[in-house]
């Protein structure tokens, strides 16, 4: 008989993130006990169109780079779904702020989506203390050689001003104290049922550049 080779697509899975998991080895992701300990690592392990589950917890451990680009906690290159399993006062994706301004050379964004991620969601969390670059563009440029893309201190997402807003999709988040030169709490992407407070911007389009927002103050 003919043999046909089985093409079709492996169904989505659940995986886990715990902040207290941290530095601890043998972590398969599988549940909540043996979650892997920063969201850069759920990313690498989990496949396009999972569900990482992210337990209550400060994620402020571990990161990402892309070129041209300053680094981030969480670097997002494949459609995922991030979903705070507890209270989103409690569940907190933090960057760091550059000493002086809040935005330089020194500091990190908390969330970085790319090309390869649109279609990303974030559910239930407090995205603070990220920073921007020192660069001098505003648009969102993979091949931009200068000092880092000033724009999105908590969220950057890949695109220009038409089409930044439609990379990913965060939903009933807190975005606060975040600083960038354009876009202090978000460039690109869209803001549901959203909070964005105390972010410190010093561009024309402050706190939220290329950016929708649904139901959002």
């Amino acid at each position: 008989g003919v043999l046909f080779a089985d093409t079709a697509e492996p169904a989505p899975r659940t995986w886990y993130a715990n902040a207290a998991n941290y530095g601890k080895e043998g972590m398969d992701g599988l549940t909540a006990e043996t979650a892997w300990g920063d969201l850069q690592t759920a990313h690498d392990k989990a496949g396009g169109g999972d569900t990482i589950k992210v337990v209550e917890g400060v994620y402020n451990q571990g990161g990402g780079t892309i070129a041209h680009q300053r680094a981030s906690r969480v670097v997002v290159s494949k459609p995922l779904t991030f979903e705070a399993v507890g209270e989103v006062s409690r569940t907190h994706i933090v960057g760091e702020l550059s000493t002086g301004n809040g935005w330089g050379d020194s500091g990190m964004r908390a969330i970085c989506v790319v090309q390869g991620g649109a279609g990303t969601v974030f559910k239930g969390f407090t995205i603070r203390n990220g920073s921007g670059g020192l660069g001098t563009r505003k648009v969102w440029t993979p091949n931009y050689s200068g000092n880092g893309n000033p724009a999105g201190g908590g969220i950057n997402c890949y695109g220009t001003g038409e089409t930044a807003w439609k990379t990913a999709y965060f939903v009933d988040c807190v975005i606060s104290n975040n600083a960038a030169k354009w876009g202090s709490a978000m460039y690109g992407g869209t803001a549901i049922r959203c909070l964005i407070a105390n972010n410190v911007g010093s561009g024309n389009a402050g706190v939220c550049c290329s950016a929708a927002l649904l139901n959002s103050a």
